[in-house]
């Protein structure tokens, strides 16, 4: 999807955390390599913080793919000129699983 929107100004942080059993180190590079944009930054979260963090955010009904309670698979976004706080602002995008949502996300990118 970035490589459609080679232009568009933003920034994507992919946060790993450990969500299965055999989840017992950082990913693998042939993982990492799968999102080689410049614009994404990738973090190991083992202690799953901002998973924690997101579950703050007003869900949606809908929302969201759980897997031993804690959210996975999700894309969350926000507009430009989102502020964090004390906690992060409502998304504009916030729900899962992200090969379902994806396009929700590629409408932010090219309204």
């Amino acid at each position: 999807m970035l490589h459609r929107h080679p232009h568009a100004a933003v920034s994507l942080f992919a946060i790993w955390e450990p969500i299965l059993d055999d989840d017992t180190a950082p990913p693998n590079l042939p993982a990492l390599q799968r999102l080689n944009d410049p614009r994404v930054r990738q973090f190991w979260d083992p202690g799953r913080r901002m998973a924690a963090i997101l579950r703050t955010v007003q869900l949606p009904p809908h929302c969201c793919v759980y897997q031993k309670t804690y959210l996975w698979d999700l894309i969350a976004a926000w507009t430009p000129g989102a502020r964090w706080q004390a906690a992060p602002p409502r998304p504009a995008l916030f729900d899962g699983t992200m090969l379902r949502t994806a396009p929700q996300l590629d409408a932010l990118l090219h309204p």
